[in-house]
């Protein structure tokens, strides 16, 4: 019998995602903390945020502090 899925199950193929992305991009404004949230620079996890928007088809704010990233994805008007 057939059914509805919610999404495409995985196929075991590429890396696993270690950030929770759907949930970060759902509208809301976030703020992650280094060490907690994301290893490394701030900047450099605000460049993935950049990358992730861009491969995505969104567009996202962010301020960048020492060891915080603020941010908020959107859908392009």
């Amino acid at each position: 019998m057939s059914r509805i899925l919610e999404e495409l199950p995985k196929d075991g193929r590429g890396a696993p995602q270690i950030y929770p992305w759907s949930d970060w991009t759902d509208g809301r404004v976030w703020e992650i903390t280094r060490g907690v949230d994301f290893n490394g620079p701030a900047a450099r996890m605000a460049g993935q945020m950049r990358n992730y928007a861009l491969r995505n088809g969104l567009k996202v704010k962010q301020r960048v502090r020492a060891d915080t990233v603020s941010f908020q994805f959107a859908r392009p008007a």
